[in-house]
């Protein structure tokens, strides 16, 4: 199966790469994944087998996230992603974010923004994991957002 290949990387002289997404800039072999779970080694490519992939979709209140006051009493559509290159056991969203198993339908960034649009929710929030897991994921959704 042919994988979206990933941003922020390069290819070392030993033939790992070296990906610098995130502060932990992993050194993965081939077959290999980073931390976050998501970023794939395969055959001289870091490639995304997650990408698009939603464990949850979801209406929720603009109170509940990080934009308080931001539209009060508005609604946003949030989209839910497997990895995370956190370990943090008192997430709420730390099974989710551990397991690649979770992840479900594929949905790609043009169809998220139309969600979103056609339920009146604005642009999506993508969550669950790592944000800086979603890098790839979220300068193609605000691409299309725009």
């Amino acid at each position: 199966m042919k994988y979206k290949e990933a941003a922020y990387y390069t290819t070392r002289s030993d033939g790992r790469l070296a990906c610098g997404l995130c502060p932990h800039y992993c050194v993965i072999a081939e077959g290999k994944a980073g931390r976050c779970k998501v970023r794939v080694h395969d055959n001289g490519k870091l490639v995304m087998p997650y990408y698009g992939r939603i464990s949850s979709l979801s209406a929720d209140p603009i109170e509940k996230k990080p934009l308080y006051h931001f539209h009060p009493g508005a609604s946003i559509l949030s989209a839910g992603f497997v990895g995370c290159n956190f370990r943090c056991p008192f997430c709420q969203n730390y099974t989710i974010s551990q397991s690649v198993v979770a992840a479900a339908d594929f949905i790609p960034p043009t169809e998220l923004v139309k969600l979103a649009a056609e339920r009146g929710k604005g642009s999506p929030r993508l969550r669950g994991g790592n944000k800086t897991g979603l890098g790839d994921l979220r300068s193609a959704v605000s691409a299309r957002s725009e």
